[in-house]
Protein backbone atom coordinates (compact mmCIF):
# COMPACT_ATOMS: atom_id res chain seq x y z
CA UNK A 1 0.00 0.00 0.00
CA UNK A 2 2.94 1.96 0.45
CA UNK A 3 3.66 1.79 -3.12
CA UNK A 4 0.39 3.26 -4.11
CA UNK A 5 0.34 6.16 -1.72
CA UNK A 6 3.50 7.71 -2.77
CA UNK A 7 2.42 7.08 -6.73
CA UNK A 8 -0.62 8.93 -5.35
CA UNK A 9 1.89 11.83 -4.01
CA UNK A 10 4.04 11.92 -6.36
CA UNK A 11 1.25 12.53 -9.51
CA UNK A 12 -0.10 15.35 -7.64
CA UNK A 13 2.85 16.81 -6.95
CA UNK A 14 4.18 16.63 -10.60
CA UNK A 15 0.71 18.43 -11.57
CA UNK A 16 1.08 21.50 -9.18
CA UNK A 17 4.70 22.09 -10.03
CA UNK A 18 4.15 22.02 -13.63
CA UNK A 19 6.44 19.08 -14.48
CA UNK A 20 4.09 16.62 -15.64
CA UNK A 21 3.79 18.76 -18.95
CA UNK A 22 7.58 18.29 -19.54
CA UNK A 23 7.72 14.10 -18.50
CA UNK A 24 7.61 12.18 -21.51
CA UNK A 25 3.86 10.95 -22.57
CA UNK A 26 4.44 7.53 -21.59
CA UNK A 27 5.24 8.61 -18.14
CA UNK A 28 2.53 10.50 -17.72
CA UNK A 29 0.53 8.18 -19.44
CA UNK A 30 1.37 5.60 -16.69
CA UNK A 31 1.10 8.18 -13.70
CA UNK A 32 -2.40 9.16 -14.77
CA UNK A 33 -2.50 11.34 -11.99
CA UNK A 34 -2.42 8.58 -9.43
CA UNK A 35 -5.72 6.74 -11.07
CA UNK A 36 -3.96 3.38 -11.39
CA UNK A 37 -2.60 3.43 -7.63
CA UNK A 38 -5.80 3.83 -6.71
CA UNK A 39 -7.45 0.68 -8.88
CA UNK A 40 -4.28 -1.62 -7.53
CA UNK A 41 -5.44 0.04 -3.95
CA UNK A 42 -9.57 -1.02 -5.09
CA UNK A 43 -8.31 -4.68 -5.94
CA UNK A 44 -5.75 -5.14 -2.89
CA UNK A 45 -8.99 -3.78 -0.71
CA UNK A 46 -11.15 -6.36 -2.32
CA UNK A 47 -8.65 -9.44 -1.12
CA UNK A 48 -7.85 -8.44 1.79
CA UNK A 49 -11.38 -7.63 3.38
CA UNK A 50 -12.75 -10.94 1.69
CA UNK A 51 -9.50 -12.71 3.88
CA UNK A 52 -11.26 -10.77 6.96
CA UNK A 53 -14.55 -12.34 6.42
CA UNK A 54 -13.11 -15.56 5.63
CA UNK A 55 -11.22 -16.12 8.29
CA UNK A 56 -11.99 -14.39 11.54
CA UNK A 57 -15.47 -14.96 13.76
CA UNK A 58 -16.65 -11.43 14.14
CA UNK A 59 -20.77 -10.07 14.52
CA UNK A 60 -21.19 -7.14 11.15
CA UNK A 61 -21.17 -4.68 14.21
CA UNK A 62 -17.86 -5.60 15.55
CA UNK A 63 -16.31 -5.76 11.84
CA UNK A 64 -17.72 -2.31 11.21
CA UNK A 65 -16.29 -0.67 14.33
CA UNK A 66 -13.26 -1.79 13.78
CA UNK A 67 -12.94 -0.38 10.42
CA UNK A 68 -14.30 2.98 11.46
CA UNK A 69 -12.00 3.43 13.90
CA UNK A 70 -9.34 2.10 11.58
CA UNK A 71 -9.93 5.08 8.90
CA UNK A 72 -12.01 7.53 11.15
CA UNK A 73 -9.98 9.48 13.52
CA UNK A 74 -7.26 10.73 10.60
CA UNK A 75 -9.48 11.20 8.51
CA UNK A 76 -11.51 13.69 10.09
CA UNK A 77 -8.32 15.36 11.52
CA UNK A 78 -7.09 15.53 7.83
CA UNK A 79 -10.98 16.98 6.49
CA UNK A 80 -10.34 19.74 8.95
CA UNK A 81 -6.95 20.61 7.54
CA UNK A 82 -8.99 20.68 4.04
CA UNK A 83 -11.34 22.78 5.22
CA UNK A 84 -8.98 25.09 6.75
CA UNK A 85 -6.68 25.28 3.76
CA UNK A 86 -9.78 26.04 1.30
CA UNK A 87 -8.96 29.72 0.74
CA UNK A 88 -5.46 28.78 -0.89
CA UNK A 89 -7.05 26.25 -2.71
CA UNK A 90 -7.42 28.65 -5.75
CA UNK A 91 -4.70 30.27 -5.35
CA UNK A 92 -2.36 27.05 -5.73
CA UNK A 93 -4.39 25.93 -8.90
CA UNK A 94 -3.98 29.86 -10.41
CA UNK A 95 -0.41 28.83 -11.92
CA UNK A 96 -0.42 28.80 -15.63
CA UNK A 97 0.38 25.24 -15.75
CA UNK A 98 -2.73 24.71 -13.56
CA UNK A 99 -4.85 21.66 -15.05
CA UNK A 100 -8.67 23.17 -16.14
CA UNK A 101 -8.48 26.10 -13.04
CA UNK A 102 -12.18 26.67 -14.33
CA UNK A 103 -13.24 23.44 -12.76
CA UNK A 104 -11.52 24.43 -9.55
CA UNK A 105 -13.17 27.92 -9.41
CA UNK A 106 -16.48 25.33 -9.98
CA UNK A 107 -15.86 23.15 -7.37
CA UNK A 108 -14.89 26.35 -5.06
CA UNK A 109 -18.04 28.29 -5.66
CA UNK A 110 -20.30 24.57 -4.68
CA UNK A 111 -17.88 24.31 -1.85
CA UNK A 112 -18.94 28.10 -0.52
CA UNK A 113 -22.66 27.72 -1.57
CA UNK A 114 -23.32 24.48 -0.17
CA UNK A 115 -20.61 24.22 2.73
CA UNK A 116 -23.16 22.61 5.14
CA UNK A 117 -24.37 19.93 2.67
CA UNK A 118 -20.54 19.06 1.43
CA UNK A 119 -19.41 18.86 5.26
CA UNK A 120 -22.45 16.46 6.59
CA UNK A 121 -21.87 14.00 3.29
CA UNK A 122 -18.34 14.04 4.00
CA UNK A 123 -18.82 13.39 7.66
CA UNK A 124 -21.44 10.36 6.56
CA UNK A 125 -18.17 9.24 4.52
CA UNK A 126 -21.06 8.89 1.67
CA UNK A 127 -20.21 12.25 -0.09
CA UNK A 128 -18.71 9.42 -3.32
CA UNK A 129 -22.13 8.00 -2.90
CA UNK A 130 -24.28 10.79 -4.61
CA UNK A 131 -24.20 11.47 -8.33
CA UNK A 132 -22.75 14.57 -9.69
CA UNK A 133 -25.93 14.70 -11.63
CA UNK A 134 -27.65 15.67 -8.48
CA UNK A 135 -24.78 17.60 -6.36
CA UNK A 136 -22.07 18.46 -8.67
CA UNK A 137 -18.80 18.20 -7.07
CA UNK A 138 -19.99 16.14 -4.00
CA UNK A 139 -17.23 13.71 -4.09
CA UNK A 140 -14.39 15.63 -4.56
CA UNK A 141 -15.03 18.82 -2.15
CA UNK A 142 -13.31 20.08 1.09
CA UNK A 143 -10.26 16.78 0.26
CA UNK A 144 -10.10 15.66 -3.21
CA UNK A 145 -8.57 11.94 -1.81
CA UNK A 146 -11.25 10.84 0.39
CA UNK A 147 -13.43 10.06 -3.02
CA UNK A 148 -11.62 6.93 -2.70
CA UNK A 149 -12.06 7.14 1.08
CA UNK A 150 -15.84 6.94 0.27
CA UNK A 151 -15.62 4.36 -2.11
CA UNK A 152 -13.86 1.77 0.70
CA UNK A 153 -16.34 2.80 3.45
CA UNK A 154 -19.25 1.98 1.09
CA UNK A 155 -17.65 -1.07 0.22
CA UNK A 156 -16.84 -2.00 3.77
CA UNK A 157 -20.55 -1.83 4.23
CA UNK A 158 -21.74 -4.85 1.97
CA UNK A 159 -18.30 -6.90 1.70
CA UNK A 160 -19.62 -9.08 4.22
CA UNK A 161 -22.61 -10.00 2.05
CA UNK A 162 -20.66 -10.61 -0.94
CA UNK A 163 -18.52 -12.28 0.80
CA UNK A 164 -20.92 -14.50 1.96
CA UNK A 165 -22.45 -15.49 -1.38
CA UNK A 166 -19.55 -15.72 -3.63
CA UNK A 167 -18.12 -18.34 -0.87
CA UNK A 168 -21.67 -20.45 -0.44
CA UNK A 169 -21.27 -22.28 -3.60
CA UNK A 170 -19.92 -22.15 -7.22
CA UNK A 171 -23.66 -21.23 -8.59
CA UNK A 172 -23.70 -18.73 -5.87
CA UNK A 173 -20.55 -17.33 -6.79
CA UNK A 174 -21.46 -16.98 -10.81
CA UNK A 175 -24.83 -15.24 -10.09
CA UNK A 176 -23.46 -12.93 -7.88
CA UNK A 177 -20.59 -11.92 -10.00
CA UNK A 178 -22.86 -11.36 -13.54
CA UNK A 179 -25.65 -9.28 -11.11
CA UNK A 180 -22.58 -7.12 -9.22
CA UNK A 181 -20.56 -6.44 -13.30
CA UNK A 182 -24.32 -5.66 -14.90
CA UNK A 183 -24.87 -3.24 -12.35
CA UNK A 184 -21.26 -1.80 -12.76
CA UNK A 185 -21.73 -1.85 -16.39
CA UNK A 186 -25.60 0.26 -16.12
CA UNK A 187 -23.39 2.53 -13.72
CA UNK A 188 -20.99 3.47 -15.37
CA UNK A 189 -22.43 3.84 -18.69
CA UNK A 190 -24.80 6.62 -17.48
CA UNK A 191 -28.21 5.10 -17.68
CA UNK A 192 -29.70 6.24 -14.07
CA UNK A 193 -27.34 8.71 -12.59
CA UNK A 194 -24.00 10.11 -13.60
CA UNK A 195 -20.80 10.45 -11.72
CA UNK A 196 -17.72 12.63 -12.24
CA UNK A 197 -14.89 10.10 -10.52
CA UNK A 198 -15.65 6.43 -9.77
CA UNK A 199 -16.88 7.15 -6.06
CA UNK A 200 -19.68 5.14 -6.20
CA UNK A 201 -18.78 1.01 -5.21
CA UNK A 202 -20.45 -0.19 -8.39
CA UNK A 203 -18.52 1.73 -10.94
CA UNK A 204 -15.32 0.19 -9.86
CA UNK A 205 -16.91 -3.25 -8.74
CA UNK A 206 -15.10 -5.28 -11.22
CA UNK A 207 -11.76 -4.10 -9.24
CA UNK A 208 -13.27 -5.06 -6.25
CA UNK A 209 -14.13 -8.56 -7.59
CA UNK A 210 -11.18 -9.25 -9.10
CA UNK A 211 -9.58 -8.76 -5.41
CA UNK A 212 -12.74 -10.98 -3.81
CA UNK A 213 -11.97 -13.78 -5.99
CA UNK A 214 -8.34 -13.63 -5.93
CA UNK A 215 -9.02 -14.58 -2.45
CA UNK A 216 -11.92 -17.07 -2.89
CA UNK A 217 -9.57 -18.69 -5.61
CA UNK A 218 -6.82 -19.07 -3.54
CA UNK A 219 -6.17 -22.87 -3.06
CA UNK A 220 -6.57 -23.17 -6.13
CA UNK A 221 -4.25 -20.48 -7.34
CA UNK A 222 -1.83 -22.55 -4.72
CA UNK A 223 -1.88 -25.05 -6.97
CA UNK A 224 -0.41 -23.39 -10.55
CA UNK A 225 3.39 -23.18 -10.96
CA UNK A 226 3.86 -19.23 -10.27
CA UNK A 227 5.56 -18.87 -13.86
CA UNK A 228 2.11 -19.78 -15.49
CA UNK A 229 0.10 -17.37 -13.17
CA UNK A 230 2.81 -14.73 -14.50
CA UNK A 231 2.02 -15.87 -17.86
CA UNK A 232 -1.54 -15.67 -17.73
CA UNK A 233 -2.20 -12.58 -16.18
CA UNK A 234 0.53 -10.49 -18.68
CA UNK A 235 -1.76 -11.97 -21.75
CA UNK A 236 -4.76 -11.14 -19.77
CA UNK A 237 -3.72 -7.44 -19.07
CA UNK A 238 -3.01 -6.88 -22.99
CA UNK A 239 -6.98 -6.79 -23.71
CA UNK A 240 -7.73 -5.41 -20.60
CA UNK A 241 -6.60 -1.56 -22.54
CA UNK A 242 -7.11 1.44 -19.56
CA UNK A 243 -6.34 -0.80 -16.99
CA UNK A 244 -3.30 -3.05 -18.67
CA UNK A 245 -1.17 -1.63 -15.65
CA UNK A 246 -3.32 -2.34 -12.66
CA UNK A 247 -3.93 -5.68 -13.96
CA UNK A 248 -0.02 -6.25 -14.67
CA UNK A 249 1.06 -4.77 -11.00
CA UNK A 250 -2.08 -7.12 -9.37
CA UNK A 251 -0.72 -9.97 -11.64
CA UNK A 252 3.27 -9.38 -9.91
CA UNK A 253 1.49 -9.11 -6.80
CA UNK A 254 -0.38 -12.33 -6.68
CA UNK A 255 3.17 -14.27 -7.76
CA UNK A 256 4.76 -12.99 -5.43
CA UNK A 257 2.17 -13.59 -2.31
CA UNK A 258 1.74 -17.41 -3.84
CA UNK A 259 6.12 -17.69 -3.62
CA UNK A 260 6.05 -15.93 -0.67
CA UNK A 261 3.90 -19.11 0.73
CA UNK A 262 5.85 -21.64 0.02
CA UNK A 263 8.54 -20.71 2.05
CA UNK A 264 10.63 -19.17 -1.64
CA UNK A 265 10.62 -15.53 -1.44
CA UNK A 266 10.86 -13.74 -5.14
CA UNK A 267 14.53 -12.39 -5.01
CA UNK A 268 13.92 -8.15 -5.92
CA UNK A 269 10.05 -8.49 -4.75
CA UNK A 270 10.57 -9.91 -1.28
CA UNK A 271 12.99 -7.01 -0.73
CA UNK A 272 10.96 -4.69 -2.05
CA UNK A 273 8.24 -6.16 0.63
CA UNK A 274 10.35 -6.57 3.57
CA UNK A 275 12.91 -3.73 3.14
CA UNK A 276 12.58 -1.85 6.58
CA UNK A 277 12.51 1.60 5.41
CA UNK A 278 9.48 0.24 2.56
CA UNK A 279 7.68 -1.23 5.58
CA UNK A 280 8.29 1.76 8.09
CA UNK A 281 6.73 3.89 5.13
CA UNK A 282 4.01 1.55 4.65
CA UNK A 283 2.77 1.50 7.93
CA UNK A 284 1.99 5.19 7.81
CA UNK A 285 0.90 5.28 3.89
CA UNK A 286 -3.02 6.18 4.88
CA UNK A 287 -1.83 9.40 6.74
CA UNK A 288 0.58 9.83 4.23
CA UNK A 289 -2.34 9.58 1.31
CA UNK A 290 -5.01 11.46 3.22
CA UNK A 291 -2.48 14.70 4.43
CA UNK A 292 -0.40 15.13 1.85
CA UNK A 293 -2.83 17.45 -0.23
CA UNK A 294 -3.63 19.99 2.59
CA UNK A 295 0.07 20.37 2.71
CA UNK A 296 0.92 20.71 -0.70
CA UNK A 297 -1.75 23.52 -0.90
CA UNK A 298 -0.54 25.37 1.88
CA UNK A 299 2.99 25.02 0.21
CA UNK A 300 2.38 26.06 -3.34
CA UNK A 301 -0.14 28.91 -2.33
CA UNK A 302 2.43 30.41 -0.13
CA UNK A 303 5.31 30.17 -2.91
CA UNK A 304 3.40 31.80 -5.28
CA UNK A 305 2.60 35.01 -2.96
CA UNK A 306 6.48 35.28 -2.88
CA UNK A 307 7.70 33.93 -5.74
CA UNK A 308 7.95 36.76 -7.98
CA UNK A 309 9.40 36.10 -11.42
CA UNK A 310 11.23 32.82 -10.37
CA UNK A 311 7.64 30.96 -8.98
CA UNK A 312 7.99 27.75 -10.90
CA UNK A 313 11.26 27.34 -9.29
CA UNK A 314 9.84 28.25 -6.22
CA UNK A 315 6.89 26.01 -6.19
CA UNK A 316 8.84 23.31 -6.72
CA UNK A 317 11.03 23.76 -4.10
CA UNK A 318 7.95 24.29 -1.64
CA UNK A 319 7.01 20.94 -3.01
CA UNK A 320 10.05 18.72 -2.50
CA UNK A 321 9.97 20.37 0.98
CA UNK A 322 6.45 19.15 1.51
CA UNK A 323 7.51 15.34 -0.16
CA UNK A 324 10.53 15.74 2.91
CA UNK A 325 7.66 17.21 5.46
CA UNK A 326 5.24 14.82 4.36
CA UNK A 327 7.11 11.92 5.75
CA UNK A 328 7.31 12.69 9.68
CA UNK A 329 3.62 13.93 9.39
CA UNK A 330 2.48 11.15 8.70
CA UNK A 331 4.88 8.93 11.22
CA UNK A 332 3.34 10.83 13.87
CA UNK A 333 -0.20 10.45 12.58
CA UNK A 334 0.25 6.86 12.34
CA UNK A 335 1.93 6.52 16.10
CA UNK A 336 -0.23 9.00 17.80
CA UNK A 337 -3.72 8.39 15.97
CA UNK A 338 -3.52 5.69 13.91
CA UNK A 339 -2.30 2.63 15.94
CA UNK A 340 -4.79 3.95 19.16
CA UNK A 341 -7.84 4.06 17.55
CA UNK A 342 -6.99 0.84 15.76
CA UNK A 343 -6.52 -0.57 19.31
CA UNK A 344 -9.62 1.00 20.75
CA UNK A 345 -11.79 -0.18 17.90
CA UNK A 346 -10.82 -4.05 19.34
CA UNK A 347 -11.22 -3.64 22.62
CA UNK A 348 -14.86 -5.05 22.75
CA UNK A 349 -15.68 -8.75 23.14
CA UNK A 350 -16.41 -10.16 19.62
CA UNK A 351 -20.12 -11.59 19.48
CA UNK A 352 -19.36 -14.51 17.00
CA UNK A 353 -20.76 -16.10 14.05
CA UNK A 354 -20.03 -18.83 11.77
CA UNK A 355 -18.52 -17.38 8.65
CA UNK A 356 -18.69 -19.05 5.24
CA UNK A 357 -15.14 -20.60 4.28
CA UNK A 358 -13.22 -20.97 1.63
CA UNK A 359 -9.98 -22.56 -0.20
CA UNK A 360 -6.74 -22.60 2.28
CA UNK A 361 -6.29 -18.98 3.82
CA UNK A 362 -3.84 -16.90 2.51
CA UNK A 363 -1.17 -17.13 5.11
Amino acid sequence: MGYMAWWVVFAHSSQLTGIERILPVRVTAFMDGGEPAVNVFIMLSGFVITHLCLSERASYAQYIRERAFRIYPVYLLCLALGIATLPALLSAHSTPWSIDPHMWQVRAASEREHFAAHFLLHVSLLHGLVPDSIFPYSARTLLGPAWSLSLEWQFYLIAPLIVALVSRSRVSLVITSVVLLAMSWISRHDLIWTWQYPSMVLIPMPLFLIGILTRVFWGELGRIPVGMVLLVGIVAGMFLGALKHEFWIWTIFVAAALQESRLTPVRGLAWLAANPFVVWLGKASYSTYLVHIPLLIVAVSLAIKIGGPHVQLMVRTAVLGVLILVIPISQLLYQHVEKRFMVIGRRKIRPSFDTPTAADPAQ
